[in-house]
């Protein structure tokens, strides 16, 4: 059931050892979008928001230790609800068709796997599709609370791209992400390897110059 926009853009560039970079928002994914259960931090993956936090913020992959939860954008005017909550809060826009770069799992959904509101991610026939593994149809945590009600935080259904609030009580999948590019920073061992190698290199060139 196609309730809206579906065109996929090739901005996603698989990394090495199960990342996948996105060129546009500038943010790594995990592969792995239920890295919790495989990893086995949790059972099944299923986790509330405290938890879901929790493991992102404790989570260290591929000699990177700054994952978190995927960045929500209540913000987001391409979103096909609005609510005005008043309270000196500003509107907050929910629903379907969430797609604006910084609303990063929503520009995945829409954007990047070019799948249509109202139809699963597992539908997605973007080539780039594959790059992800355990990609589940289901609810994702955001890092990201409701403004005007601490006990609530944004998700994001990818069982039907729809963005939505729910209290953080409720049990959803975690998907890590962070900012940046791992190809841009060298492994530690590497970049050992090279400030030695260029240290190397300056030693010879300063005993040259005393000869």
């Amino acid at each position: 059931m196609a309730l809206g926009l579906s065109t996929a853009h090739a901005t996603l560039e698989l990394r090495p050892g199960g990342m996948v970079y996105d060129s546009v928002q500038n943010i790594t994914w995990l592969a792995d979008a239920n890295y919790a259960q495989t990893s086995g931090y949790d059972g099944d993956g299923f986790m509330t928001w405290d938890a879901s936090i929790t493991w992102a913020d404790q989570l260290v992959y591929g000699g990177f230790s700054d994952w978190r939860l995927f960045n929500a954008a209540p913000d987001d005017t391409t979103c096909d609800s609005s609510y005005d909550p008043g309270g000196g809060y500003p509107t907050q826009y929910y629903g379907y068709n969430c797609n604006s770069i910084g609303n990063e799992l929503a520009h995945l959904f829409y954007i990047d796997l070019g799948v249509a509101a109202g139809d699963s991610i597992l539908t997605s026939t973007a080539p780039e599709f594959n790059f992800f593994t355990n990609v589940q149809s289901n609810g994702y945590w955001s890092g990201t609370e409701y403004a005007p009600n601490s006990d609530v935080a944004w998700s994001f259904d990818t069982n039907l791209g729809d963005q939505g609030y729910y209290y953080k009580a409720v049990e959803f999948y975690s998907w890590a992400v962070r900012t940046g590019d791992v190809a841009a920073v060298p492994e530690p061992a590497l970049l050992f390897l090279l400030i030695s190698g260029l240290l190397g290199i300056a030693g010879v060139r300063g005993r040259g110059r005393r000869l």
